[in-house]
């Protein structure tokens, strides 16, 4: 295995992904922060898998921290759609109200018979 510095690597460290293109006997695409990346190379693509190796020593904290944030995204995300779910029941059961008591009245409105009425009626169709 060849293993070569690249511009964010420390001396002698390689990442998977130049491992794999070297296993495979292609040419590993340079660092993107090569100054070797220009013209053809440039058009090859760039290695953004070699960012930043070895220059932070908590990345399993951050890797962490960022799972935890897309967890609290999820819970908040949920309780958005539950949000709108129920704002969205509430203004169709305005609507259904205020049309029940334009065809039964105000006091009428007020008892549980009619929604039995109603779903008696619809079960039988």
């Amino acid at each position: 295995m060849i293993l070569r510095n690249t511009t964010s690597q420390p001396p002698g460290w390689t990442n998977l992904h130049t491992i794999l293109y070297e296993h495979k006997g292609m040419e590993s695409p340079l660092p993107y922060l090569s100054p070797l990346l220009k013209g053809h190379k440039l058009l090859a693509g760039a290695n953004f898998a070699s960012a930043g190796i070895g220059i932070l020593n908590d990345t399993e904290v951050q890797f962490t921290n960022t799972v935890c944030l897309i967890s609290f995204f999820g819970t908040i995300t949920s309780a958005v759609k539950y949000n709108l779910y129920m704002e969205t029941t509430r203004v169709y059961f305005e609507q259904y109200h205020t049309q029940l008591v334009d065809i039964i009245g105000a006091y009428g409105s007020r008892q549980l018979d009619h929604i039995n009425t109603i779903f008696q009626i619809m079960f039988a169709l």
